[in-house]
């Protein structure tokens, strides 16, 4: 595995060092900026390009988290985010999805968990904590995001696709996926495929977003 570069935002000295604490161990993660702000981060990132994630909180001074990640989505692309925060409220959920977040959780997860989902966005996935997970779709069915038109291309997808959205969008990954509908991995990446080519988006967090906008699985 690649060298896995990270910038931590967080305006707390003693939570940047508790997590290069936490992550000093392993071989493939490495702090390799850090900031207390919105603009101390879009500085680094303007003046060096060899940052792969940033983890930043939601609650900074002056700008917060979601607008750090907006910036981000809009002027650097490829740069993956993923929200570390002590807020797991749906306001903010909902908005880390839209805004396309990779991955979101809670300041009280374990090393191995923050490992893990560090992993797997780099990997190209995306990596929501259940708790998170649970008020998206929570909110979803009770349908308090917003509604767009949906696209004959969504509504061409087969039960079996929709079976498998749906695991995808409660945060399950390929492997556990196979496991449950016992199908093989390859199986189960050929249909996320072929669901990203019917729905028209590049990657799984386009996916979720556009899948709960859109009403999808309904």
């Amino acid at each position: 595995m690649d060298k896995i570069n990270i910038l931590l935002v967080d305006d707390h000295q003693i939570i940047r060092d508790g997590i290069k604490l936490m992550l000093q161990d392993n071989e493939f993660i490495r702090i390799a900026e850090e900031a207390s702000n919105v603009s101390e981060a879009l500085a680094i990132l303007e003046r060096q390009n060899n940052v792969s994630l940033i983890i930043s909180d939601i609650s900074l001074p002056k700008q917060d988290g979601l607008d750090l990640l907006k910036i981000v989505k809009k002027e650097y692309e490829g740069l993956q985010f993923l929200f570390l925060s002590m807020y797991i409220e749906e306001h903010y959920a909902l908005q880390a999805v839209e805004y396309g977040a990779d991955g979101y959780l809670p300041k009280d997860v374990s090393v191995s968990t923050l490992v893990n989902a560090i992993k797997t966005i780099h990997e190209g996935d995306i990596y929501y904590d259940k708790k998170i997970s649970d008020l998206i779709i929570k909110a979803f069915i009770n349908k308090n995001i917003r509604r767009y038109g949906v696209g004959e291309s969504s509504r061409s997808l087969t039960k079996r696709e929709k079976e498998i959205l749906g695991l995808v969008i409660d945060g399950v990954s390929n492997s556990i996926i196979a496991d449950k509908l016992e199908i093989s991995v390859r199986t189960v990446e050929n249909h996320r495929a072929n669901i990203l080519r019917k729905v028209g988006v590049k990657n799984t967090a386009e996916l979720v977003r556009y899948t709960l906008q859109h009403d999808v699985l309904n």
